[in-house]
């Protein structure tokens, strides 16, 4: 748990079998924002009761080099891997088998802008956005999502949609709406 900003300007920071068992961030809180300039950040079979299984930040999020990973990854909550407010994604990302009982099997993100690169894999959510969940999503990067599922969005669920960048769906299933996509 951080209460000011974190800022990771290289090196390697790795959460293995981490709990909330009663909040949220199951392997890092990081309550006023979190910065990525270079280096990476790793999550594996992390997990947290309400939101966030491996990383939490209810702040902005600004990503502008470096690499997270998120494998096995769960919460009960949003956002099985990640959940964040606010969203700048230049670097890059991979969500691998993580979950959830809501939105976001992968990513829950209220508003994004990416330009970098994201890989969604086996992710699944039982409401919204097997993979990502982002009401408002901004994209020139590429996004890849594969073998992911959720009742609406197999794959992607947003609201708004802005997209210049390369967003590909393969395998991807949903038990209701938009088996890759849901706009």
């Amino acid at each position: 748990y951080t209460f000011g900003i974190t800022t990771q300007n290289n090196g390697q920071m790795k959460f293995r079998t981490c709990r909330s068992i009663r909040m949220s961030g199951g392997g890092f809180y990081a309550a006023n924002g979190l910065t990525q300039n270079s280096g990476e950040m790793e999550f594996t079979d992390c997990s947290s009761r309400e939101e966030g299984g491996g990383l939490y930040t209810d702040s902005e999020m600004r990503q502008n080099g470096g690499h997270f990973e998120f494998h096995d990854c769960h919460t009960h909550g949003n956002g099985g891997g990640l959940i964040a407010n606010i969203m700048i994604q230049n670097g890059s990302m991979e969500f691998q088998n993580c979950s959830n009982n809501a939105n976001g099997g992968g990513l829950y993100v209220s508003e994004m802008t990416q330009n970098g690169a994201i890989e969604f894999e086996k992710c699944s959510s039982r409401e919204t956005g097997g993979g990502l969940f982002a009401p408002s999503l901004v994209t020139h990067g590429r996004m890849d999502f594969s073998n992911c599922s959720s009742g609406q969005g197999g794959g992607l669920h947003s609201s708004e949609l802005q997209s210049t960048g390369q967003l590909r769906f393969s395998h991807c299933n949903a038990t209701r709406d938009g088996g890759g996509l849901y706009v």
